[in-house]
């Protein structure tokens, strides 16, 4: 059963990363701090703590899509088709209603079936991708 502490602190940085919150990244950071010296005696003990720490020492790789539903799941099935274990694929519709900060600013595309593609790591994000190609390149 994995440790709450961990489960909690893996979610604060994903969530973190993804909707470019520092609250939640500095809140999983706090987590791992309070756990450094039980991690630093016993790692083995804290395998939920230490994937957490991995995830917020090493963001994963983020790639918002945004635009038309159906070309969008075109993507991510082409991009889910070659395993990548530290890459996560969102897709958000061109009509998505109110969006938190982080994602809002991720605008979506002019014109129908028409997308883009946002690639982030950490709280950076690259300038978005028009082309399926372009992003496989990426």
């Amino acid at each position: 059963m994995p440790a709450g502490n961990g489960v909690a602190a893996f979610a604060l940085a994903r969530l973190g990363y993804l909707l470019v919150e520092t609250r939640y990244l500095d809140a999983a950071e706090r987590t791992l701090r309070a756990a450094w010296r039980s991690l630093q005696e016993f790692p083995h003990g804290h395998c939920s703590l230490l994937n957490a720490l991995d995830e917020y020492l090493r963001p994963p790789e983020l790639i918002i899509l945004r635009g038309d539903a159906a070309e969008a799941g075109v993507w991510a099935a082409t991009l889910g088709a070659a395993y990548n274990p530290r890459r996560l694929v969102f897709g958000l519709p061109k009509d998505a209603g109110v969006l938190p900060t982080g994602l809002a600013s991720k605008s979506p595309p002019e014109g129908d079936g028409a997308i883009l593609a946002y690639v982030c790591r950490g709280t950076t994000c690259d300038n978005p991708v028009t082309s399926l190609e372009a992003l496989a390149r990426l």
